[in-house]
């Protein structure tokens, strides 16, 4: 019986208590596209007490594999697998190296470079001027020994042709959009009162949510409108806001499944998207948006120059402080808005089911 294609992925696998969003997402969403081929999961580890690499099995044709690659054994068992299967996919520039750099340079390799985020750009904004220069150079190098080149984005693809000065390379990317898993949409709850909105936030409280500025907006607008925030730690969000909704029936805080807040969507007018007008944003592919969209929610947003949801033309309706009530649109704008929005959704489904057929043609 031959021996069954095998692809190795770089990145390591999901466990029960991680958080299935951004990320591992995407990781699992490759994964069920990937998954007429045996996966094997390569985690890179700082330090092992194994004389051999820890292999096992995490499910059905799927294992995962911890290397160290400082340790000769170690390193000698992942080239024999290198060589022996010639399929690689990495997600991220984290899960890349100088190594990986020189296995994508080898003929007969099939490699995919799922790029994902900004990293370098993500770093520098954390401060991190040092690995923020490591992984520039790296992402450099991958631009042009990588073999296919996945984006979330075409403002992605833009953003790293320009940035390297490597316009030659452009016929290796494949534009995968980050798509969640969701359920039919129901009917939206009717009910929208241009005097009396419904607001919704769900996701992470990271600085880059502006978490302070949404809590500023909604303190001093909590009697004019209902809200609705779904954070998974209440305890992470300001405490002047925590305190307003224990006493205020109109301003709604918890932390709940996704399948709830999916529900909360369908009596949502609007939903906070606050992220800078930053290159991290500009090229990038929220889950959050895509929700919102699909669901009937307008964002309300910073900046709107988000991913290609701008050439799409998506609606959306700015943040303002002081007066957002001159931006809100009458009932029936408001429909028009939500219907255009879920036609963007569509095309983006269309366009990721091409790449999708055309990502696993690659590794046949």
């Amino acid at each position: 019986m031959p021996d069954k294609k095998c692809i190795l992925i770089f990145s390591r696998y999901p466990k029960a208590n991680d958080k299935i969003e951004g990320y591992f997402s995407r990781v699992l969403k490759v994964d069920r596209l990937l998954r007429n081929f045996r996966l094997i999961y390569v985690e890179r580890v700082q330090r092992s007490e194994r004389f051999l690499p820890k292999l096992e099995i995490v499910d059905l044709d799927v294992l995962r594999l911890e290397i160290q690659t400082s340790h000769p054994l170690h390193l000698g068992y992942f080239i024999y697998l290198i060589l022996r299967y010639r399929r690689i996919y990495c997600h991220s520039l984290f899960n890349a190296s100088t190594l990986l750099n020189w296995v994508f340079k080898i003929p007969g390799i099939k490699s995919i470079w799922d790029v994902h985020g900004a990293v370098p750009e993500e770093l520098k904004m954390e401060g991190e001027t040092d690995r923020a220069k490591y992984y520039e150079i790296l992402e450099a190098r991958l631009l042009r020994s990588a073999e296919k080149i996945i984006v979330v984005s075409e403002a992605m693809q833009q953003h790293l042709l320009k940035k390297h000065q490597a316009l030659k390379f452009a016929h290796k990317f494949i534009l995968l959009p980050i798509l969640p898993d969701l359920p039919e949409e129901k009917t939206k709850v009717s009910g929208y009162n241009p005097n009396f909105p419904r607001f919704i936030y769900a996701g992470g409280t990271q600085v880059w949510q502006n978490i302070d500025r949404m809590s500023d907006f909604i303190l001093r607008t909590c009697n004019q409108a209902q809200f609705q925030i779904f954070v998974p730690d209440t305890k992470t969000l300001p405490i002047a806001l925590l305190q307003e909704a224990s006493q205020n029936p109109r301003l709604k805080i918890t932390s709940t499944t996704h399948r709830e807040v999916l529900e909360a969507y369908r009596l949502s007018d609007f939903g906070f998207l606050l992220r800078d007008d930053e290159i991290v944003n500009r090229v990038a592919c929220p889950t959050k948006l895509i929700e919102y969209l699909a669901y009937g929610v307008v964002p309300v947003v910073l900046s709107a120059e988000i991913g290609d949801f701008k050439k799409f033309g998506y609606m959306t309706i700015p943040f303002d402080k002081n007066d957002f009530s001159i931006y809100l649109p009458e009932p029936k704008s408001l429909e028009l808005a939500i219907e255009k929005n879920k036609k963007i959704v569509n095309s983006l489904r269309e366009i990721a089911l091409q790449a999708e057929g055309e990502l696993c043609q690659f590794f046949q």
